[in-house]
């Protein structure tokens, strides 16, 4: 089966936006311009800037690495200082073999939530 990765954003700046993760990609999510997903501010986020800037300090420049090896293989690598949730677990790295089957909450920081999901062609 042949597909690609959707990662959807539903909490906090990312909120309504989506990123699409093709075969063979590695992308960086992150504060820094050198990240293929850059999560800026806190646009979108119904709160006092104040507020949400003390929740947008806790994701890193170079937060999490995803790599699409294959339809049985994702790489998720927490390359930050304040962790990454997969479903609510903390991880360091680890590799998804049922994305094609399932979909995966992913947490950066306080509250950067995204969806991720396989989609086919």
């Amino acid at each position: 089966m042949a597909g690609r990765l959707i990662l959807n954003g539903v909490y906090g700046s990312v909120k309504g936006k989506k990123f699409i993760i093709n075969e063979g990609d590695t992308v960086l999510v992150g504060r820094s311009r050198g990240c293929d997903i850059l999560l800026e501010g806190s646009a979108g986020i119904e709160e006092t800037e104040d507020h949400a800037s003390k929740h947008f300090q806790t994701i890193s420049r170079r937060h999490l690495k995803i790599t699409y090896h294959s339809d049985v293989k994702v790489e998720l690598e927490d390359l930050s200082a304040n962790g990454t949730m997969l479903d609510g677990e903390k991880i360091e790295k680890i590799y998804l073999a049922d994305i094609t089957t399932e979909s995966h909450t992913i947490l950066l920081g306080s509250r950067e939530k995204f969806l991720l999901e396989w989609q086919p062609y």
